[in-house]
């Protein structure tokens, strides 16, 4: 179970490390915060940073009768004003909660930075964090390459921020040209041969559902212990896409 406590914003890291300090390890399996990464532009360059999630909150992996032990020693630590509560007891965030933020989240707490664009009024998300996420994104700047969202944390609705590089912006008609020319292009092509007459191997992909059903691409990649299923999809421009997929939703041809 995941239990929280509340530090000063920007004193996060200060506070775990001194509850580190003085706690015994075998209390608790991990102590973290949760943080996410985004894009920053300067030197005429775009830089990864790393950013707080939650600021002024930090997480730790217990169960309650090891974190009734704790009490005691967290209380020590200067920085830490308080426990997350529900009345009087000392209690976890809901299992709601914690599973989404695990789905959110890498194995490090790291909410990676992911990829998209703007078809219309909808956010598709072609790799990374929020590509099962999309309808938690209330808002798209495409400028900062920041996606804000309203998700469940505390009991209540919390707007948090995480990384998105939106890389266009298309109208439904727009995308709907540039699935059919993708579906007449491989439909137009001869497939190439050896010089033995043999076809060559090919890795193409039929998209079976969601926004590029129908659609056609490359396989690029499998990782198959996180289902993921990398394909280039040729859509904007001459450059193809990488979209990432769940294996069902692919079949490979």
């Amino acid at each position: 179970m995941w239990y929280v406590f509340q530090t000063m914003s920007g004193e996060e890291q200060m506070c775990m490390d001194l509850c580190m300090a003085i706690l015994d390890k075998d209390y608790y399996n991990e102590m973290f915060i949760p943080r996410y990464m985004v894009k920053k532009r300067y030197c005429k360059n775009w830089h990864d940073k790393i950013k707080v999630m939650f600021p002024g909150y930090v997480f730790i992996d217990s169960d309650k009768e090891n974190m009734d032990k704790m009490l005691r020693e967290l209380w020590k630590v200067p920085r830490l004003t308080k426990m997350l509560k529900n009345a009087d007891q000392v209690s976890p965030i809901t299992e709601e909660e914690q599973h989404f933020l695990q789905n959110l989240m890498d194995d490090e707490y790291m909410v990676r930075y992911s990829e998209g664009f703007i078809v219309g009024d909808r956010v598709c998300i072609t790799e990374g964090a929020l590509r099962d996420m999309s309808g938690y994104i209330k808002k798209v700047d495409r400028h900062r390459r920041l996606a804000f969202l309203d998700i469940n944390f505390l009991g209540r609705e919390t707007p948090v921020e995480v990384g998105l590089s939106a890389v266009a912006r298309v109208t439904d008609e727009e995308f709907e040209r540039i699935r059919q020319l993708n579906i007449m292009e491989h439909e137009a092509a001869e497939p190439s041969t050896h010089s033995d007459g043999n076809e060559t191997a090919k890795s193409e992909v039929l998209i079976l559902s969601g926004m590029f059903s129908g659609m056609y691409g490359e396989f690029r990649s499998a990782d198959t212990d996180k289902d993921e299923w990398t394909v280039l999809i040729k859509m904007f421009g001459d450059e193809p896409s990488k979209v990432v997929f769940h294996r069902e939703e692919i079949k490979m041809l």
